[in-house]
């Protein structure tokens, strides 16, 4: 198990409740979920795996390491895809 700072730990928290918030629109419309799919087709490979992994609970940190990136370079890609999920919401 890794050894976290308290500030990665809360930067990690940061990007999951980000992620999380702006997910949880769906309310039962079919739609939102083929545009959500669409959303996701629109990412490069890498960010697919990001969001996925992200997704299944992995930190970070392990995502980085199962892509030969860096936690920094994974939490740059995320916040990205944050801004553009936050952007394809609105």
């Amino acid at each position: 198990m890794a050894s976290y700072t308290e500030t990665e730990r809360l930067e990690e928290i940061e990007l999951e409740l980000k992620l999380e918030e702006l997910t949880k629109t769906y309310c039962g419309d079919p739609l939102y979920l083929i545009e959500l799919k669409e959303f996701i087709d629109s990412l490069d490979s890498k960010d697919k795996v990001i969001i996925y992994l992200k997704s299944q609970g992995y930190t970070s940190e392990e995502i980085g390491r199962e892509l030969g990136l860096t936690k920094r370079r994974i939490n740059q890609r995320l916040q990205r895809i944050i801004k553009l999920l936050k952007d394809w919401v609105e």
